[in-house]
């Protein structure tokens, strides 16, 4: 009796995951199917273009069928253009892909909100006339005051070739893009820049936790070597 309610279990549960898995590929395909319909191609040649000209084919990134699928989820959602690179597949350093949303696509989900009602921007300088800060003032209707974010160039510059050449510019599409999130409760993942921070912080503590983890073990082999001398010195006295 055991036996055959175990099979019968087990039976349901498999039945229940190919479920699961069958309402997950339509959903998918279904997905692909209207995707491919609002740029006009054929679901086949639509995906194996999203495949050869969006996703990374650096040969390190390994895609699946799922990264295409989440990613264009949030293509699908925010109806951005992964073609335009309104919307990009940037390589995850753990494997995969992360969807990162551009600043014409950052704009492009603004400007698009019945709601966004305006933006302006103000520089801040020193008495050397070196860029300080970039203030962002966003409006939004419905709403008694303005979003107002102020980036700092010292907070925010990064030692790459765009901030250096261009670091009004830079700190302006910071600026626009955080105002924005508070604006309109956008992922703050899906920004290049704080991804990028938030992976070199995952980094950092992985080899953190590394090293103590390290050091806990050359502690706990130093304190095993003293014990034994201590147990040894022991034994030569009593021997004594």
């Amino acid at each position: 009796m055991l036996l055959a309610a175990s099979i019968t279990i087990l039976f349901v549960i498999i039945l229940l995951i190919c479920w699961i898995k069958s309402i997950m590929t339509k959903q998918n395909q279904s997905l692909l199917v209207n995707m491919a319909k609002k740029y006009q191609l054929e679901p086949t040649k639509f995906h194996n273009t999203i495949m050869e000209t969006v996703m990374p084919s650096n040969g390190r990134t390994k895609v699946t069928e799922s990264h295409v699928a989440s990613f264009l989820i949030v293509a699908n959602k925010y109806d951005l253009n992964p073609f335009t690179k309104e919307i990009y597949a940037y390589p995850a350093k753990s494997g995969g892909i992360q969807p990162i949303v551009s600043i014409d696509g950052w704009i492009k989900m603004v400007t698009s909100s019945d709601s966004f009602d305006g933006v302006r921007f103000k520089n801040k300088y020193d008495e050397e006339d070196k860029l300080i800060s970039v203030i962002c003032t966003m409006h939004k209707k419905g709403c008694n005051h303005p979003i107002e974010v102020e980036e700092k160039l010292s907070e925010c510059e990064r030692p790459t070739e765009p901030w250096k050449k261009m670091p009004s510019r830079m700190l302006r599409h910071k600026a626009y893009i955080q105002a924005a999130r508070l604006a309109f409760g956008l992922k703050t993942d899906m920004d290049q820049d704080e991804f990028e921070r938030k992976q070199e912080m995952d980094i950092t503590a992985s080899a953190t936790i590394e090293t103590c983890s390290n050091s806990s073990e050359k502690i706990s082999d130093t304190l095993r070597h003293i014990e034994k001398e201590a147990e040894e010195e022991k034994r030569g006295i009593y021997l004594q």
